[in-house]
């Protein structure tokens, strides 16, 4: 039936809205300010698809990927001598600071990447 059309298109999303239009033109309110509210909000759900599909297939630049890894690299290379400063004067203390926030750090830059091509 319908929802087999539906789950067969190429993109489901907006086979089911064109359908769900479809539907809605012979409801009995036909051209009531419902009937237009509905098919308004038909209508931005068809774009908001539009802006989530531009989104995933929009990839980032692998420019911005590197620059964004090296400045993370400094970030955590100049990480001691801000903890020193700040205090942090024994070396396994430091170590281990240092290591668990590189390991975060890193670990979120990883999510990252892994959300950008699921």
């Amino acid at each position: 039936g319908e929802s087999d059309d539906v789950l067969r298109a190429r993109k489901p999303a907006l086979a089911a809205l064109a359908k769900l239009r479809k539907a809605t033109m012979s409801l009995p309110y036909a051209g009531s300010h419902v009937a237009k509210g509905i098919h308004c909000s038909i209508s931005d759900l068809n774009l908001l698809y539009g802006g989530m599909e531009r989104t995933l297939t929009t990839p980032l630049a692998p420019m911005y990927m590197r620059h964004y890894q090296r400045g993370l690299l400094v970030w955590l290379f100049l990480l001691p001598c801000g903890l020193v400063g700040a205090g942090c004067t024994t070396a396994p203390k430091l170590a281990l600071i240092v290591a668990s926030v590189a390991y975060l750090m890193l670990g979120i830059d990883e999510i990252g990447i892994q959300i950008e091509n699921p």
